[in-house]
């Protein structure tokens, strides 16, 4: 980044975990700003820390197509990320777990299908995490078909208002958005392309400005007992740490 300049930004951008073992959306960016001579507004901070880890990614992929042809060029060959029986990622069938696995539904279950009810006992989820931006710029990222899509690494449709539809991860989490409040408040219903027929969560996320992070709190009610953790998992995993990594709102704003 530029430095020496009044007025202009300096910072390091770190990459812990670059490797073959990864793929490039895979790699998590590190971005640390702090002005130099005059104050750099929030403003600036939080574009670069959202625009950086998108370009560097898009400069990883163009290096490592480079680097692929000259291998090939030189007769050599780059050892392939996935073994030889693998053919292409599975579509994951549940949001805390990636690997695709199936599993028969309960007798109760089965039973509620053919009569046309279902009958599920169920719980809820609390979580709270902090994130290194505005209320503004969190509730864009969850709202905005682009960039969840982004962040999941996966097939994304939204429509962000009263009454429209979504689907996130390729389709294994589908519902409708039944309240936005700008930038404070999001209420859906939520569903897993695993769970009985018919069977919908709601889902409620209050977004609270602190000194020096967006503050989101978040109530997942109406959770099949059988994967409330691995749910929570997946929220932890696929959605806030997916966030922070891909837009740079892990690290402090300085």
């Amino acid at each position: 980044m530029a430095e020496g300049k009044e007025g202009e930004v300096k910072g390091e951008i770190e990459i812990p975990n670059l490797s073959d073992e990864n793929a490039v959306e895979e790699v998590d960016v590190i971005v640390t700003v702090e002005s130099s001579g005059k104050v750099v507004s929030q403003t600036m901070k939080e574009m670069v820390h959202r625009e950086a880890p998108i370009v560097v990614r898009s400069k990883l992929s163009e290096y490592l197509r480079c680097l692929k042809e000259e291998y090939s060029n030189k007769g050599l060959i780059l050892p392939k990320r996935q073994s030889p029986t693998e053919s292409s990622p599975a579509t994951p069938p549940t949001l805390g777990t990636r690997i695709s696995t199936q599993r028969s539904p309960s007798p109760a279950a089965t039973s509620n299908k053919k009569s046309g009810t279902v009958n599920v006992n169920t719980t809820q989820i609390k979580m709270t995490e902090s994130f290194m931006t505005s209320i503004e710029e969190l509730y864009n990222t969850l709202t905005t078909q682009q960039l969840v899509a982004t962040f999941t690494n996966s097939s994304t449709k939204l429509e962000a208002k009263k009454g429209g539809l979504y689907s996130l991860l390729d389709g294994l989490i589908s519902g409708q958005y039944m309240e936005l409040e700008k930038p404070h408040k999001i209420v859906k219903t939520w569903r897993e392309k695993s769970w009985p027929d018919a069977h919908y969560s709601t889902v409620t996320i209050e977004l609270n400005q602190e000194q020096d992070c967006a503050k989101l709190v978040l109530l997942h009610t109406n959770v099949p007992e059988g994967v409330a953790e691995r749910t929570k998992l997946g929220w932890k995993t696929h959605i806030f740490e997916r966030i922070k990594s891909v837009f740079g709102y892990g690290a402090r704003l300085f």
